[in-house]
């Protein structure tokens, strides 16, 4: 009975952390009529931060981790449990270990959504026929606008 609680409350808790970032996506798509996957992290404001982050340290550990999945294979955020629940699929192990660490982490800085933005109407304007020379000419110069000058923007 007690492993059904926990099993209940954590799947309660769990839904309300995808209800928040489903209403966030929907309120992004509302407003401004674009998807914007470029959600900061989570940060709740609450009178109780030491609860809170004990929360989310629980909600992040390999057992709570390891109970949702229920054997399932999915990536996941943590090394020790990919290596574990992916033994069995290959394609998974390879995004995991291969593709994973060549990502990057976009950063929460203020101007990022101008960026993000930004970058989306340059992918808008190639696919409805600009040329793509056009296209990154105007994303240069929002990117100079956003950031407040040529020499804030970098290439890699």
């Amino acid at each position: 009975m007690t492993g059904f609680l926990q099993a209940t409350v954590y799947g309660l808790l769990q839904g309300g952390l995808l209800a928040l970032v489903a209403v966030g996506f929907s309120l992004v798509w509302g407003v401004m009529n674009v998807v914007n996957l470029s959600h900061g992290a989570f940060n709740p404001s609450t009178p109780y931060p030491q609860q809170a982050w004990e929360l989310l340290t629980f909600m992040s550990s390999k057992a709570a981790i390891l109970a949702r999945l229920d054997g399932a294979a999915q990536v996941t955020a943590r090394k020790d449990v990919n290596s574990e629940v992916l033994s069995k699929d290959p394609l998974l192990s390879f995004v995991s270990q291969k593709v994973l660490p060549l990502t990057h982490y976009r950063p929460g800085l203020a101007v990022y959504p101008q960026v993000s933005l930004a970058l989306q109407q340059a992918t808008a304007d190639v696919v409805s026929g600009k040329s793509p020379a056009d296209a990154a000419t105007a994303y240069q110069a929002a990117l100079v606008k956003a950031l407040g000058g040529a020499d804030q923007v970098t290439t890699s």
